[in-house]
């Protein structure tokens, strides 16, 4: 897992929970921070203190404006397709 996820999953794991998209809703921060830590061997035990420093950040939006990048470039594409 690169560094740019490990420092954005938070935020990407703080919409699944809120955003009752996994499990029904029946899932906590910690315990998917948990699973993502023994799925892809990786330590994230600062993880809520980096979700903070996201939060103060000058730019708290730019992963998300990276995944709108990626999108967008994906959906370009298919429509360059025939």
């Amino acid at each position: 897992i690169g560094y740019v996820l490990r420092t954005n999953l938070l935020p990407l794991v703080n919409v699944m929970v809120k955003g009752n998209l996994i499990n029904n809703g029946n899932v906590t921060i910690a315990d998917l921070m948990e699973y993502f830590q023994v799925t892809f061997n990786i330590d994230l035990k600062d993880y809520y203190k980096k979700y903070q420093d996201n939060i103060n950040s000058d730019d708290p939006f730019k992963f998300l404006d990276f995944m709108k990048t990626i999108i967008e470039n994906d959906i370009e594409k298919n429509l360059e397709k025939p």
